[in-house]
């Protein structure tokens, strides 16, 4: 039985150790995640700017992304 408990014990020590880094690395990834889910201004822009939708807000030739992007830009001041 003493070979049990020593075989055991490392196991479970690894599989906390292992437990509390994945914990670790999906509380980061949630607040990355978390930080990054509203727009920034700068990326707003930078977006607008690759899309050639800059400055033209309300285009009628302007759909699906480009488009979103535009009304985010109506709607988010300071930007565009």
């Amino acid at each position: 039985m003493p070979e049990d408990s020593k075989m055991t014990k490392p196991s479970t020590e690894s599989l906390q150790r292992r437990i509390r880094y994945l914990t670790c690395l999906l509380i980061v990834g949630l607040v990355a995640s978390g930080a990054t889910a509203i727009p920034l201004q700068w990326e707003l822009d930078t977006t607008a700017s690759v899309l050639s939708v800059a400055g033209s807000a309300s285009e009628p030739g302007t759909t699906g992304l480009a488009q979103w992007i535009t009304r985010l830009a109506i709607h988010t001041p300071g930007t565009c």
